[in-house]
């Protein structure tokens, strides 16, 4: 009929030809997300540093839908958000150097798009929040994402059926393989980086010496078992020789100034450290409590060791997407995911031998002794298989406590003596812990257990 015509017999009758005409309004009325897949749904991005000052070498858009995964933002209430007129806001919650600035941020409210390049030449990691308004205040955030200043590039790799401990070269470094567990485990597709998440730099090619001012750019950053936020490294310079612990490198804000104390701790752990019973209160988790405020270190001295809850029956076991898809929480970029338990079976299990070789300042120990009575910051493991192409470097970056020590909740330890590596699975003796890699100068551990509110560095496989 024509418009405006009323009718008072809505049955559809065989015969007939109807045409429906809909006009469908909102202010995502341009919105591409489901067609364009360029649009990131991880939560870390990968950025080259400027060749020059000011000019861009690329940028990653992210669909910042992905704060619907935070337990109190509804879609509603996210729609109500976006239009022309939205308060929306995004700026950079700290950063571990001069890598990202206000102008190299891009928010489209409309589309509700989050554009972030690097207009700095300056290596290093950034996290940028999204807000509800200009406040930008610690416990409104919305969701944030860790921003990977490097030039290594490990998508270079591609996807193809792999040799057994094999390194592939892409720009900044490789990509690995490692023995028959390895892709018994992950199949002979998958490639593991040459790093830990949100290193800047590794050891390919030789040892660092003593006296490497650079050794801990490879330590890379710490994650909480299950959370996507990472936590800032320790500064190699101030590890101390006979505890094996460190000062928290500086972290800044927006304008390259240290960062407030409401931010992060003033007592140099560079974060805001919370005991879990202070802050659950009667929810079942702490999960929006973790996305509202990203540098919070949540710890818990109790059973069941978990930043997410206080019983064990709540507890959830699926934030890092062990054996499934890559999961909402994933710290990995686009098109990595953490390595899952089982990655590292190849390294066998004697501390000095082939194929997992310890390093101390510098030099192979074949045999074993008496650990050194030092801790230095240049150690680390190789693992360097017979006849294998591989070296891959495995820092001393040690590990954040999970609240276990009296006054040492959240602090680094083990700074230069020991190395650890997530996997995405949990379990332990009693099913309630996450399991991992561990290494330190006398022992080697490639199915150990801890709570999952300890902070671990992690190494990204491909998906």
């Amino acid at each position: 009929g024509s418009a405006g015509t009323s009718f008072a017999d809505f049955n559809v009758k065989r015969n007939h030809i109807y045409t429906v005409t809909l006009d469908v309004q909102g202010v995502n009325a341009g919105d591409n997300r489901l067609t364009v897949e360029s649009f990131d749904m991880s939560n870390c991005g990968m950025l080259w540093p400027a060749a020059t000052a000011g000019t861009a070498r690329d940028s990653v858009t992210f669909d910042i839908r992905k704060c619907l995964n935070n337990g109190f933002t509804t879609e509603q209430a996210l729609n109500a958000m976006l239009g022309s007129s939205s308060t929306l806001t995004a700026d950079v919650l700290w950063q571990d150097g001069n890598v990202i600035g206000t102008s190299d941020i891009a928010l489209d409210k409309v589309n509700g798009l989050l554009t972030v390049k690097s207009t700095k030449v300056t290596e290093g990691n950034a996290v940028v929040a999204l807000y509800p308004d200009g406040n930008k205040a610690q416990g409104t955030v919305l969701w944030s994402w860790h921003i990977w200043v490097t030039k290594y590039r490990p998508d270079e790799a591609g996807i193809a059926t792999r040799a057994a401990n094999t390194a592939y070269p892409v720009t900044g470094g490789q990509v690995h393989t490692y023995g028959t567990e390895f892709q018994k485990e992950n199949g002979l597709s998958r490639v593991i980086m040459d790093r830990n998440l949100g290193a800047t730099k590794t050891y390919n090619g030789g040892v660092p010496q003593a006296g490497d001012n650079t050794a801990d750019q490879a330590f890379g950053l710490f994650y909480q078992w299950g959370r996507k936020d990472p936590f800032p490294r320790v500064d190699g310079s101030t590890v101390n020789e006979s505890a094996a612990t460190g000062t928290t490198i500086t972290i800044y804000d927006k304008n390259g100034a240290d960062l407030d104390p409401e931010v992060s701790n003033a007592d140099g752990t560079g974060y805001r450290k919370m005991n879990i019973t202070g802050i659950i209160g009667g929810n079942a988790n702490t999960l929006a409590y973790s996305v509202k405020y990203p540098l919070a270190f949540i710890y818990n001295p109790d059973v069941p060791y978990d930043w997410y809850t206080t019983a064990t029956a709540n507890q959830n076991n699926d934030l890092w997407g062990d054996e499934a898809s890559k999961s909402a929480y994933d710290p990995c970029p686009k098109g990595w995911r953490i390595a899952p338990n089982g990655t590292w079976d190849d390294f066998g299990t004697d501390s000095y031998s082939d194929p997992f070789y310890f390093y101390i300042n510098g030099e192979k120990q074949t045999a074993k002794g008496t650990p050194p009575v030092k801790y230095y910051q240049v150690n680390g493991r190789y693992y360097e298989p017979v006849g294998g192409m591989v070296h891959a470097w495995y820092p001393t970056s040690g590990y954040r406590d999970s609240g276990s020590r009296t006054n040492g909740e959240g602090m680094a330890w083990t700074i230069g003596n020991s190395g650890f590596s997530w996997s995405s699975a949990v379990g332990g003796v009693d099913g309630i812990r996450a399991l991992y890699m561990s290494f330190n100068t006398t022992d080697l551990d490639f199915n150990n257990a801890t709570g999952r509110a300890a902070g671990l560095p992690v190494r990204c496989i491909q998906e």
